[in-house]
Formats: structure tokens, sequence, C-alpha cells
């Protein structure tokens, strides 16, 4: 099961043997894993080279003499003789820029066995203090928030309309009348680096400018909005008092970890591609020797296809995915669409439009034939959208 899932762009210059390094201190310094620096040796060049010790197993090396250069490094160990730990770490150049996708997995294996809380990977902190810098579009992969000034709207309203070219998502901090956002900027920053930027907005009257150029889909009053490009994910916004400060930024942090993990990776930043170009390489190498060994081939053959394979299944899992999101918008539940269209109104709070009207259907049902089709109809609706007085809440916390 994936359990935690971020790619970000590294800083410029940056190449697969600095990607590679990081994760040989990792390694090669944690007390649960038993190679150290030497046993590792040199970064492996042209070849994805495999170790095993102690129960683990290590798979890491770079392509460069392959069509797409990749880098990758593969590590797997049983804790406890219970859980079972994947750490998948892949490079690859996108457009130009290096791009690093690391991702971690966990599955039981006794049955029962729980699994445990998420943490933020320490082998992404790492590849973070040596590969930040590189540019997400207009931002700056960075630990640190980006605090915007007064002539930063242009920006802000291509960032939320998802035009502005960025591939990660951001959190945006909007501010109360003391120009103070709700949770420690600089800690949330930390807690979701490399998955997601985090800009904070600079006073209340840059809000009310920036909710008429984005039509009002801005947080505002010191509430906090997640805004993912490409269509990636829906815009979430939460409001200040539904959790202390330190309880909100674990929920948007976590908030941001269970989507990444469920949203398709970047093409080419997955396990499945080092396997693949490996795979060729062997197959490119061993024509280009002359060697006539039938079995030599058939291996090489057999890593190609099951590669392809691999990929095959991560295509058919994205498109059952998108099987279901299409299913839920026919049926009327997705998060677009539906019975009625939208309007121009914008909600207030989280759901104030829905509340509406079925508070508005709540009062009509009195006047109706309980009977009659209509009747049954409003009783099907509100049955399936129960009223939550969310207005009386949010009025109480305000």
């Amino acid at each position: 099961m994936l359990v935690y899932a971020a790619e970000f762009p590294s800083r410029r210059a940056a190449t697969f043997t600095d990607v590679l390094h990081s994760a040989k201190l990792w390694l090669g310094g944690g007390q649960s894993y038993p190679w150290d620096a030497t046993e590792l040796g040199e970064i492996p060049r042209e070849e994805i080279r495999t170790l095993v010790k102690a129960g683990q197993d290590l798979q890491w090396g770079m392509l460069c003499e392959v069509p797409s250069p990749i880098a990758g490094f593969r590590h797997r160990w049983v804790e406890r003789h219970s859980l079972e730990w994947c750490t998948e770490l892949v490079a690859k150049a996108i457009d130009g820029v290096l791009w690093v996708a690391v991702r971690v997995s966990c599955d039981a294996v006794l049955a029962g066995t729980q699994l445990p809380d998420p943490r933020r990977p320490v082998l992404l902190r790492m590849l973070l203090e040596a590969l930040s810098g590189g540019k997400d579009g207009p931002l700056e992969v960075t630990s640190r928030p980006h605090y915007l000034l007064a002539n930063d709207l242009p920006l802000l309203s291509r960032l939320m309309r998802g035009d502005a070219d960025n591939k990660l998502p951001f959190v945006y901090l909007s501010v109360n009348e003391s120009s103070v956002p709700y949770v420690d900027a600089e800690a949330l920053a930390k807690a979701v680096a490399g998955m997601a930027h985090v800009v904070v907005e600079p006073d209340r009257r840059f809000s009310f400018e920036l909710r008429e150029a984005v039509e009002g889909i801005n947080a505002y009053a010191g509430a906090i909005g997640v805004y993912w490009p490409r269509g990636a994910g829906a815009h979430v916004r939460l409001l200040p008092g539904i959790a202390p400060p330190s309880d909100m930024e674990r929920l948007v942090a976590d908030q941001l970890r269970r989507t990444l993990c469920t949203i398709r990776p970047l093409p080419g930043t997955t396990w499945a591609s080092v396997q693949e170009a490996n795979a060729r390489q062997q197959s490119d190498t061993l024509r280009r020797s002359g060697e006539t060994n039938i079995a030599k081939f058939i291996e090489a053959f057999d890593g190609d296809i099951q590669a392809k394979e691999r990929l095959l299944q991560e295509a058919n899992l994205e498109i059952g995915r998108l099987a279901a999101e299409l299913r839920a918008m026919r049926s009327g539940k997705g998060l677009h669409g539906g019975l009625l269209n939208p309007g121009n109104e914008k909600d207030l709070f989280p759901g104030e439009l829905r509340e509406v009207i079925c508070q508005s259907l709540l009062r009509q049902v009195a006047s109706v034939d309980a009977t009659s089709r209509t009747g049954h109809i409003i009783a099907d609706v509100l049955a399936a959208n129960p009223v939550q007085e969310l207005r009386t809440k949010y009025k109480e916390i305000v």
C-alpha cells in the first residue's frame, strides 16, 4: 500500500549522481539498515546493481545511454517480521528539468497487522536539503513559505486558476484582520516541502482584490485553501477554528499526502520505468556484442516484457480511476455537475450553497402531499442529503 508520495523539480545543474548520493547517505547512515558507505561502494553507472544482506535488498544505479536517461533506487526490508517497507526513488529529466520522485509503501506481512501512521520520510528531507531550489512554474521548491506582496495579485490569480504551469499543489494561507494566518506558515512549509508550496497572503485588502480576480474561489479571513494544478484534485477550503493550529497543520499535510498517493505520477518517474530502461539497455548491449547465447537473449527480453507489463498495469490502474470518476459524474455524485448546474454564487463557507438548498427543501416538504411524486422526490433528496446546520456551526466559530 502506497503511504507516501512526493515529486519535485531539483535545483539547476543537479545530476543523477547528486540524487543517488543522498540516497547512499540515507541508507548508509541508518541504524536499521545493514550496509555502510564502504559496502555500498561507488554509485553504479550504466547498470542497476542488486545488493542483498540481512533480509534486505537494494537495487540502484543510473542509465545514461538509453533513449530516455533515468536513475533509480529501490530498497525493501521487513520490520519486526510484520511490516514490509519499500522505498523507491526515481530521477528523470522532464522538459530539461531533473524531477525527483519518492514513494514509500508499507504492507502487512501477517493478517491483522495494523499499519502505522505514515511519517515524513527522512530520505525526502535529505533530498530537499541537497536539491531544493528548483523552479516549479513561477514558484521555487523550498521548505520555507512564499510571502506575497501587493503586486503579486496577477501571479496568484494564475496559480489559483491553474494557468501558471506549476505541477505541485499549493497551500494558500489567508490572514485575519491583524494580517496573521491561522497556522504557523514556517512549520507548515517544512511539513509539506516536496509535496506542495505554501503561499501566504499579505493582508485583507489583497484578499478582497483577489476575490474579484478569481471569482471567489480564494480562501479568506484566516481560512486555508489547497489548490491543485492540472485538475489533479478538488480545491479545498478549511475554516479557522475547526481544529487547533497545530492540528490544522497536520490535517493539511495529511490531506496532501493522501491525495498524492492516489493521483497519477509524472510520466517516467516510477520504478517500472527504471526496469524498462534497464531491460532495454541489456538487450541493446547483447545485440552490439554479437552474443549468440539464446538463453541470455531470452533473459533480457523477459525483463523487457515484465517491465512493459508493469507499465501496462499502472496505465490500467489509471484507466480504472478515471472510469470511476466518470461513473460518479454521470450518477450526479461527482465534484462537478449533478442534478443542478452551478450559478455565479460561491460558497462563503464549505457546503453553504448545498445547505441553503436543502433547508429550502426541508421547509417546502411540509406543504407538499407526502404521497405525491413531488413529495417522494423531495423526501428522497433530503434523505440522501441531510441538513447539517452548517450555517449555525460556522456562526458560532466566527
